[in-house]
């Protein structure tokens, strides 16, 4: 295939996984990575490297999204190596931030902590505002996780802060309720319930059903947390009720 070819067949996976046709994207990519290895080395373009490098990470996402995340760490660090070696820092930033997804799932917290700011340090030099946002709404939930509020709540200010600058309508409204939980878990139910309401009026103007349901379902934790079980029950209901008709 041409390079221009490649772009297009790495378009095409990536459109192929964001839709969730896993078995599609890695069918495109194995043609991908097929083609470039029948390229002799001195045919190998730096393009043909960095196009090398997402396919390489989009089949660690294959491979998450299937649950083997052994395969998936495994991938990521040759990815990033991959994508290091021609300089794309746009591709090292979104591969630092998916390998700490991983460690975050496994427990690994303070590994987790350093390839979120690791991801983010680069997110700022190309001053990728959305990408910064989602770094700092990670940090803050690794060290939620840590138990240290304060610090959970300066980024998740910070990823807030730049999301209502861009206008991320959609995250805006994701960490609005993240904040909500860390008040909740600091027992500020008043707070919590006001980030909450806001986090469900943004999410209703989306239509966004399952975060509709989820913030219903965490008003109806602070209602019943301030013994307002009446109120608290009527939450539930309609937080069952979408989740129902969803199903």
């Amino acid at each position: 295939m041409t390079y221009d070819e490649l772009l297009t067949q790495l378009g095409n996976a990536i459109e192929a996984i964001d839709t969730g046709l896993f078995d599609e994207a890695q069918r495109l990519v194995v043609i991908i990575v097929d083609d470039l290895k029948m390229l002799s080395e001195s045919n190998l373009l730096i393009q043909h490297k960095v196009i090398g490098a997402k396919a390489t990470f989009i089949l660690g996402k294959i491979a998450r999204s299937r649950g083997d995340t052994t395969l998936a760490l495994e991938l990521f660090e040759r990815a990033y190596l991959e994508s290091r070696e021609v300089q794309d820092s746009a591709c090292m930033a979104t591969i630092l931030s998916s390998i700490g997804l991983i460690h975050w799932g496994y427990g690994n917290f303070e590994t987790s902590l350093d390839y979120f700011k690791q991801s983010l340090a680069l997110h700022e030099t190309l001053d990728a505002q959305n990408d910064m946002a989602v770094n700092l709404r990670c940090i803050g939930n690794v060290h939620a996780t840590l138990s240290n509020f304060s610090e959970a709540m300066e980024c998740m200010d910070k990823a807030l802060s730049i999301q209502e600058h861009i206008g991320d309508r959609i995250n805006i409204a994701g960490t609005l309720g993240s904040i909500g939980t860390l008040h909740f878990d600091l027992q500020n139910y008043p707070l919590a319930l006001d980030y909450f309401q806001r986090a469900l009026s943004l999410n209703e103007s989306l239509n966004n059903k399952s975060s509709m349901a989820g913030n219903l379902h965490n008003i109806g934790l602070v209602n019943q947390e301030l013994t307002d079980l009446p109120l608290a029950l009527e939450y539930y209901k309609r937080a069952l009720s979408i989740n129902e008709r969803n199903w």
